[in-house]
């Protein structure tokens, strides 16, 4: 099993991350819950989930990975990129235009 950094459980609160291994003892830390995902640290990874609702299990729900944060300051960006891929992939699911505007895009079969 991967070895945490010795602060991970303090960046975990400070992110508002819950620990969602609450029966197995050496599993602490590396299952977690909060923003609406489940989080996982998996090998040299640190994953996001599909939001909660739509969790199937990991093997379907994976939506973002990056390297495993050694320092505070990582964990937050990793934090925030993977929270910024989901929201992401969630609006292209949804259908939203997540290009900006149709504003200056025609389309060549349109009449003028």
């Amino acid at each position: 099993m991967t070895k945490l950094p010795k602060q991970w459980n303090h960046w975990v609160r400070d992110s508002h991350l819950l620990d969602n291994c609450m029966s197995i003892r050496k599993c602490r830390g590396y299952y977690l819950r909060g923003r609406g995902h489940y989080w996982r640290v998996a090998g040299n990874t640190f994953q996001i989930s599909e939001p909660v609702a739509d969790f199937d299990r990991w093997a379907n729900s994976l939506v973002g990975c990056v390297d495993l944060p050694q320092t505070k300051a990582e964990f937050r960006a990793a934090v925030d990129t993977l929270l910024e891929t989901a929201d992401l992939i969630d609006r292209l699911n949804s259908g939203e235009n997540v290009c900006g505007s149709d504003d200056g895009i025609r389309n060549d079969d349109e009449d003028e």
